[in-house]
């Protein structure tokens, strides 16, 4: 399993979160979250038209209009503008606050559950945070764990405790989910008015394994990518394990399952579930409703798992299994260096952080092809200017 700092000092899953700070992209008219540093990447856009709007939403990339940015060919769009929304670069901490008033120490992972409205894994300070839009800027504020402590305790607010947050997924305003990485656990967050409710939901804290089943009798090993794809369906990705795994939920039970990859074996085979292989599976997107994009990070490579009749099938879309670099182009001309976060919009655009070129990369499908661009960072390069 590899864990790097990822963006420009450590990158994150779609706009970057910059060595303890949050980043965003402004573009066209959208703000999203994607994220940075150590054990994942995420990002935070925001699309714009001329001007920042004056109350930022979390909303998704829209297609072209007039205005705002610059069509440079039919693949991919120019005037990309990040900036840092909270924290402050190259100091850690755990103070709630505005904007770069708040402090975060190596956040891992983000979604978002409302127009407006974040979680961040806070890794390093094994906290949940809530990072919420204002007028002019984004508050931040703990929700559940103890800053600095590690544990498995289960509870209320911060009458709890996390070994090791992972990924962060939001099934709907009220109801979160998250891997504990050092666990070996999957928890839920229940957001109750002011309350947020923690619950381990399947795996037993300090037992790794890879053994499917429900609730405590199902085992991971280092659970780290997780992703929604609708009511009481979930996809975990396990780079220790090299296995993709899926949570069905049947009343009050977690189903837990084995969807792609051999537990203990590495490769980079497409298929059905019989023969498809993964080597350090990290990042998890939904993309066009049905589909599940993976990204591969061992093979430096994005995989999709589509499904016929319910049976999932491998493939891969973008880059060469084995041969990191840092090219953009078309399928497997393009080049990954260890991609960790993803994230898709409803309009077919992907973004990936690519952990160890320390940038992002935006997907695109042009017919049958898929397109690569970098729209943030120097390959190679770390850093964190806006």
């Amino acid at each position: 399993m590899v864990v790097t700092n990822a963006t420009l000092q450590a990158t994150a899953r779609a706009t970057f979160c910059f060595g303890r700070a949050l980043r965003m992209f402004v573009m066209n008219s959208i703000l999203r979250l994607m994220v940075a540093v150590a054990l994942a990447a995420f990002t935070l856009l925001m699309s714009h038209a001329g001007s920042l709007p004056r109350t930022p939403v979390l909303t998704h990339e829209q297609p072209p209009k007039n205005g705002g940015y610059t069509v440079t060919n039919t693949f991919h769009y120019e005037g990309y503008l990040w900036t840092t929304i909270a924290g402050e670069r190259l100091r850690e901490g755990t103070n709630d606050g505005i904007g770069r008033a708040s402090r975060f120490d190596f956040p891992n992972a983000i979604a978002n559950s409302a127009a407006e409205t974040g979680w961040v894994c806070d890794g390093k300070n094994k906290t949940i945070r809530n990072l919420t839009a204002r007028p002019n800027d984004f508050a931040v504020r703990t929700i559940v764990g103890k800053p600095g402590i590690a544990g498995t305790m289960d509870g209320t607010n911060r009458h709890t405790s996390i070994s090791l947050p992972g990924g962060i997924a939001c099934e709907n305003p009220t109801l979160i989910y998250f891997t504990d990485v050092l666990s070996n656990t999957v928890r839920k967050i229940d957001v109750r008015g002011t309350n947020y409710i923690l619950t381990t939901v399947a795996g037993t804290p300090g037992v790794a394994g890879c053994v499917d089943g429900s609730d405590s009798a199902a085992q991971f090993f280092q659970p780290v990518g997780i992703v929604s794809a609708g009511p009481g369906k979930l996809f975990i990705t396990e780079p220790t394990n090299n296995t993709v795994r899926a949570i069905n939920v049947s009343g009050t039970n977690y189903i837990v399952s084995t969807l792609m990859g051999s537990a203990g074996t590495s490769g980079k085979s497409d298929g059905d579930a019989r023969v498809a292989r993964f080597n350090s599976p990290w990042g998890l997107a939904i993309y066009s409703k049905t589909n599940l994009l993976v990204a591969d990070s061992g093979n430096h490579t994005i995989r999709m798992v589509t499904f016929s009749n319910n049976r999932p099938i491998a493939s891969t879309i973008v880059g060469s299994p084995t041969i990191h670099g840092q090219t953009d182009g078309m399928n497997n001309n393009a080049r990954f260096n260890y991609p960790h976060g993803i994230a898709a919009d409803p309009f077919g655009n992907v973004f990936v952080a690519d952990s160890n070129n320390h940038s992002i990369r935006k997907i695109t499908r042009v017919g049958t092809n898929w397109v690569v661009t970098t729209i943030g960072g120097l390959p190679g390069i770390p850093g964190f200017a806006d």
